[in-house]
């Protein structure tokens, strides 16, 4: 196995690569990526270099056509540094900055608030719409205890208070909550958080989770999206919906 020094081009910057890195990977590694949708498999085209000094070994050409290959045009997947090399990158092959859109909506709520658009789009504010219905959330109760005259379990009393917060009809309570549920009510002078989680329309919503309730606590969630091309991700209030924040990369 060799080490080659590669000059890439126009910001002249330097890399080291063996004979046995492909151009893609190296140039990605470096903080250059390229475009490559095919995910480096040769078939896209998307990679394209121009080789200016010294040779590689490229072992798939077939989206280049003859005259770009006598131009010193290749695939920089499908090509390994035969020699110390001189590579420039063209303009449209670059992987640009990447930017996080979440709807033109929010674009324009970020302008109408005087902010920079990307930045508004790409970090958020507590502006952003809350979802109607999310999948998971939390919610506080205060519920009350037993009595003489309503003498109803503890499971019992969770169901009635969340169902009288939510309008929520169709409820289950999750095991691990049941489990800990008289403690927990108890340890908290029955001022809890309460974790929903939307299950399938015959399950209805599930009480997944009770812990006591801190005024000064957040709770957050992560909602991932993972993509062809990107991966995007938004820290979402689980008491209110709101997205605290969202950021994305290239996948």
């Amino acid at each position: 196995m060799a080490d080659y020094h590669v000059r890439v081009l126009p910001n002249n910057k330097l890399i080291t690569l063996s004979d046995e890195q492909n151009l893609l990977s190296a140039l990605a590694a470096a903080g250059m990526p390229l475009q490559a949708s095919c995910g480096g498999r040769g078939t896209c085209g998307q990679c394209r270099v121009i080789i200016k000094e010294g040779q590689v070994c490229s072992t798939e050409a077939g989206t280049i056509s003859q005259e770009e290959q006598r131009r010193g045009y290749v695939l920089a997947c499908q090509s390994r540094p035969a020699s110390d090399l001189a590579v420039e990158v063209p303009a449209g092959t670059k992987l640009g900055e990447h930017r996080v859109l979440l709807g033109e909506e929010q674009e324009a709520r970020g302008a109408r608030h005087g902010e920079d658009a990307e930045a508004f789009i790409l970090y958020g504010d507590n502006s952003y719409p809350a979802v109607e219905r999310p999948v998971y959330r939390k919610i506080r109760l205060k519920i009350p205890q037993p009595t003489l005259d309503d003498p109803a379990d503890d499971c019992g009393r969770l169901t009635r208070a969340t169902r009288g917060e939510t309008g929520i009809e169709r409820l289950s309570v999750s095991l691990n909550v049941l489990r800990d549920l008289p403690r927990v009510l108890r340890d908290a002078g029955w001022d809890v958080s309460v974790a929903l989680a939307e299950k399938d329309t015959w399950q209805g919503v599930e009480i997944a989770g009770v812990e006591p309730y801190s005024s000064g606590q957040k709770y957050y969630g992560l909602a991932v999206d993972i993509g062809t091309t990107t991966v995007a991700a938004e820290l979402v209030d689980l008491e209110t919906g709101r997205t605290g924040g969202a950021g994305g990369t290239f996948n």
